[in-house]
């Protein structure tokens, strides 16, 4: 019997409830067509996706999740903002910025 090989996938969200719900969609669409899909985004939005769902569980940083003929996995970063309510955080060009200067030092190219 062969194996299948998988279609790996990364999708990097912006730390934005408008923008985390529409790519978890396409994420989890995308893993039950059988790619291997990672789902990342700041530390800080991991928690309020946790706190959200009740169940730790859920969302794991430390295993896949089988999905239709592929999986999906979770990869959370550090944005280096801490988790207090810091400046940078209520300004969008601000947090876009900085984001950006994080992301290239964090996801190999």
């Amino acid at each position: 019997m062969a194996s299948k090989t998988l279609i790996l996938v990364l999708l990097v969200s912006f730390p934005a409830q408008g923008l985390v719900n529409p790519l978890l969609r396409l994420d989890k669409h995308l893993a039950a067509k059988g790619c291997f899909v990672t789902f990342s985004t700041t530390k800080p939005t991991g928690e309020h996706m946790r706190f959200a769902t009740n169940n730790n569980a859920t969302i794991d940083e430390t295993s896949s999740t089988p999905m239709g003929d592929g999986f999906f996995a979770f990869n959370f970063f550090d944005d280096s903002l801490g988790d207090g309510d810091h400046p940078e955080r209520h300004n969008l060009s601000d947090t876009k910025a900085h984001l950006e200067r994080i992301e290239s030092k964090s996801v190999p190219r």
